[in-house]
């Protein structure tokens, strides 16, 4: 609420990180933490980002590594094309690349998910 307040003073702006969006920002994540620790901590409800945060740098590397990969081959507009681009007719362009997002961060979920299951823990 203090970060909407001073943004009637000062915009807020994500590029230069005035401080009505730090404010802004840190609330949302703040809310955003409070809630995940009302549902894993207090009621048991599985943490579905674990996997995500135990091996974090894997999955930042491995999936900047597949995009250049994929860039590289020329692999990501045909994988687009193909696999996502038909669905933009019935539901537009911005969301038919949102789902290609989605299935790429879907891909990067599912392979940190099954590194702790064989007890695999990357680290530098």
């Amino acid at each position: 609420m203090l970060g909407t307040a001073w943004a009637l003073c000062q915009p807020l702006n994500k590029q230069l990180w005035t401080p009505s969006f730090v404010l802004w920002s840190g609330g949302w994540a703040l809310a955003a933490r409070s809630l995940a620790h009302g549902l894993v901590d207090r009621l048991g409800l599985p943490a579905l980002g674990r996997a995500q945060g135990v091996n974090g740098i894997a999955a930042h590397a491995g999936a900047w590594l597949m995009v250049c990969a994929l860039e590289g081959l020329r692999g990501g507009i045909p994988l687009y094309a193909h696999g996502f681009a038909w669905l933009a007719p019935w539901v537009g362009f911005k969301d038919a690349s949102l789902a290609y997002a989605l299935a790429f961060t879907a891909l990067w979920w599912a392979l940190m998910r099954g590194l702790p299951q064989r007890d695999l823990r990357l680290r530098i």
